[in-house]
């Protein structure tokens, strides 16, 4: 698949539902970290923080070639069913897990950024 990695691309926030990138699978765990030890979450937050880590890293295996797009829209198909099905919401509603990981998963992008143009002046 055509998609470039969104440190390549950071003209505005990173979002699942309004890219076409994709992010690295550590920043995305380390995004994961953060929220799981800055919230207290009920069983319905873990879910909704599991479900957009499995989106998040299914678009990397896309983006990969790992997966065909087909199998991938499947995938994400399934997961946003199942998480409907069992918490009456949307994987993408803005609770506080969902902006919560957006916001720590930009910031690493952020930081990354901000490393690489100190380097680059050094």
């Amino acid at each position: 698949m055509n998609m470039v990695e969104y440190l390549k691309n950071p003209k505005k926030p990173y979002h699942f539902e309004s890219s076409n990138s994709f992010c690295d699978l550590k920043k995305i765990e380390k995004a994961k970290s953060i929220v799981q030890k800055k919230l207290t979450m009920k069983k319905a937050d873990i879910q909704q923080l599991e479900a957009i880590v499995k989106l998040e890293k299914l678009r990397y295996k896309l983006a990969k070639d790992e997966i065909e797009l087909i199998q991938y829209k499947e995938l994400v198909k399934n997961i946003d069913v199942d998480f409907f099905k069992e918490n009456n919401l949307d994987i993408f509603e803005n609770t506080e897990v969902h902006d919560d990981f957006y916001y720590y998963l930009n910031e690493e992008y952020k930081w990354y950024q901000l490393i690489q143009r100190h380097l680059k002046k050094s």
